[in-house]
Parts: structure tokens; sequence; C-alpha cells
């Protein structure tokens, strides 16, 4: 009997009853925590992994012996997934991949045991992304910030498991700079933004983005040969008012767009056409 399991087979008192009495100093895993005790405060988190709770260490850990590392009862890549049996049908189904989920490093996002972070996240949302993406982070340096970056959320748009849809979005959303409107093509801006911002040609409300009561974001969007919302918008940051793009790559050429605020309207002046001003309050009058 090597120390460990000695110890925990010290005759301080009997625990259970019948014929299935054992001699262990405690149950659950307050028995563990005799000796774990670096473990102790973190089951007072705010998030504790609920095998912890109900039943202890051992239904991940082997109390005795193991060819596992952490004595686990199974490697990490499957371990997770011996519960979480309808999280593994979601991440295999997916046609795109995050790496961590379909290689089974769970572990790498998830703490196996307690958290001060929702979903036992081991950091919040954004600094945990950045860990691996790091090339993202200049986003946060950015003037002017989609909402979810402001947020922290990366998860709002992305999903850390796998999707369908290019760049693991969450819904569908245009890749391309040109693209005939549908409505589907848009389910991920749609999810938070209004769809008549896109769909209505005149309004006084829906966008401030307009010429009188034109509404540019439609004149640009729906159309056989739709301006996508990438084609003018940084999706996650940028140092130009309402985080348009500096400039934008069409086939090898980077064309520049130059915008310009005012307080009742703006002008741009990109590559795909010559100086547009439009005003909210009176309409501007632009010539060819």
């Amino acid at each position: 009997m090597r120390p460990p399991e000695k110890a925990c087979n010290i005759a301080s008192r009997y625990v259970g009853g019948g014929s299935g009495k054992s001699r262990l100093i405690d149950i659950g895993a307050n028995l563990c925590l005799a000796c774990h005790d670096d473990m102790v405060s973190g089951m007072t988190a705010e998030f504790v992994h609920e095998p912890l709770i109900k039943s202890g260490c051992t239904d991940c850990h082997d109390p005795h012996s193991g060819k596992n590392r952490l004595r686990l009862k199974v490697n990490t890549d499957k371990l997770c997934l011996t519960c979480h049996e309808g999280k593994r049908n979601e991440i295999e189904q997916y046609t795109i991949k995050h790496a961590p989920a379909s290689e089974g490093k769970c572990i790498e996002c998830h703490s196996p045991h307690y958290s001060s972070n929702q979903y036992l996240l081991k950091d919040k949302v954004d600094k945990l992304c950045f860990k691996c993406h790091k090339d993202k982070e200049i986003w946060k340096q950015r003037r002017f910030q989609h909402g979810p970056v402001v947020q922290g959320n990366c998860s709002a748009c992305h999903n850390p498991h796998g999707s369908d849809n290019a760049f693991v979005l969450r819904l569908a959303f245009p890749h391309k700079f040109y693209t005939a409107y549908e409505k589907g093509k848009y389910d991920l801006c749609f999810n938070c933004h209004k769809e008549a911002m896109i769909t209505t040609k005149m309004s006084k409300t829906v966008t401030d983005f307009r010429n009188g009561e034109i509404n540019l974001h439609n004149l640009h969007v729906n159309r056989e040969k739709g301006r996508t919302c990438r084609a003018c918008h940084n999706i996650h940051a940028s140092d130009q008012y309402d985080h348009l793009r500096e400039g934008f790559m069409f086939g090898t050429v980077n064309i520049p767009i130059y915008y310009f605020k005012t307080e009742t309207g703006g002008k741009c002046v990109p590559g795909c056409h010559k100086e547009r001003k439009y005003d909210r309050v009176k309409k501007v009058e632009n010539k060819n």
C-alpha cells in the first residue's frame, strides 16, 4: 500500500453502514481535500464542476493508480465527452473545426474543477481567445470597436466548438465582396441589427446612414451585386468612425476609404465611386 492510499485508510472514524463499512477518513471530495488542500478555496468559487459537488473526484480520477496523467480514468480527449455526449455529436458534425474542440483539448479553455467564469472558462472570453489568436488583440487598441469586441465576447459571433460557416461563425455571413442580397445570408448580422436597416428603401428612422430619406445601407447592400457589410466595415474594429475600413482588398489592389463625418451626415471617397456626400436633414444632390 502506497503512502497516499494508506493515508486514506487511517482508522480515524468509520463511514458507511451495513456490510459495506469502510475505514475512510471522510467521503466524497472531502476525503481528497484532506491532502489536496490547495483545492479547498476553489470549492467556494462561483462555478464548480457538477461531478465535484455531487460525487467527488473519483468520477474523473482513479484514487489508486492509473496509466494516464493525473490518474485520470481515461485521457482528457475522451474523459469530458463521456458525460458531455451531446457536445461530442455537435463537434463531430461541424464542417469547420476549431482545433481545441475537435482534438479533444477541452481543458485548453475550460477548467475541470472550478472557475469564476461562466461555463468553467479559464479566463474572460476575449483573453482566452487572445492566448492563441494573438494577432487579433490589436482590435482592442482601435478607436471604434464593434459591440462584441467592446464587450470582450468573441463567442457572440464565433462558435468556439465549431461551425458550418466560414471562420467558425455562429450564423451565416457573406465572406465575399459582392453578394446578391438574400435574408438568410445575413443571419449573423440580424441577430443584433434590425433587418429593416437593409430592406427598407426610404426611412427617417432605421439608419443614420441616409441622404434625406434614402437609406444608403439599402442602396449598397440590397441589390443583385450587393456590397457586403465587410466591403465598408471592419467587422472587428477600426480607427475610422463606425469601425469603417481604412481600405479594402479588391483582387490584389488595396483601395483606401476616406470617410469624413459631419454633424448631420458625412462624405465618402472610396475607390468604388467619386466623392459622395449625404445629409440626414437636407438631401444632397451628388453629381456623377
